[in-house]
């Protein structure tokens, strides 16, 4: 995601991918649909130490999830901070795991 924008964190990133197709967070690059139709296919958002200001932010990786509400929108997401040694691969799966579990209570079932 470009510099500058509101939501090039890992958790921005996965709730603009699942949110509704025309947004109102002003133009979106280029290369925004390609990367929002990975995102939902992965069901997971990575940043590599880009948080907070868009800026890089050495030895700070993250990746997040979606949290669904009553209607399988996103209404959060779950987002796991790592130093880069750890592979954001697999967090990533475990976020998966346990964003479906929270996701289901938020469903109230």
């Amino acid at each position: 995601m470009t510099p500058g924008s509101r939501w090039f964190t890992a958790a921005g990133k996965v709730l603009v991918a699942g949110a509704d197709p025309n947004p109102l967070l002003g133009p979106l690059p280029a290369s925004w649909l390609q990367e929002a139709a990975a995102i939902r296919d992965r069901g997971a958002a990575c940043d590599l130490e880009e948080v907070m200001t868009g800026e890089v932010m050495s030895g700070v990786r993250c990746t997040a999830v979606p949290l669904l509400g009553a209607d399988c929108a996103p209404v959060a997401a779950l987002c796991v901070l790592t130093d880069p040694a750890h592979r954001l691969e697999r967090l990533a799966e475990v976020a998966r795991q346990t964003g479906r579990v929270i996701s289901v209570g938020l469903r109230g079932r």
